[in-house]
């Protein structure tokens, strides 16, 4: 198994990446242009300058009444989420990678499928 590439850099697969919870997120916002905000705080190019997808993988579900709740991994994390001391950031969500209690991951929309009551 080849771990490194031909550039010399660990291989695709092989990378860690941190999954980040973000919070206060008006129930509101859809999926899609939450992809499109963190695309836009997180966006990367390569070494062509092709626009590189950044968001590996976005879940989106409701966390209270007003609010939802996301699971994001990200190619390449922002640098804002590298402070130890994470404060709100000025898009007015919470992010953090402190996974304590519950995180809703999905919302299930179909019929006939599990119920938790």
């Amino acid at each position: 198994m080849n771990l490194v590439n031909s550039a010399g850099t660990p291989s695709e697969s092989r990378i860690r990446r941190k999954t980040w919870r973000i919070l206060n997120i008006p129930r509101s916002v859809s999926k899609e242009s939450l992809k499109c905000h963190l695309e836009g705080l997180a966006g990367s190019a390569s070494k062509t300058d092709e626009v590189v997808e950044n968001v590996l993988q976005l879940s989106l579900a409701p966390h209270f009444r007003e609010d939802a709740c996301a699971t994001v991994t990200f190619r390449k994390s922002p640098l804002f989420l590298e402070n130890s001391n994470l404060e709100p950031y000025k898009d007015g969500y919470h992010y953090d990678s402190n996974f304590i209690g519950f995180t809703p991951l999905y919302e299930y929309s179909g019929e006939g499928g599990p119920l938790a009551e």
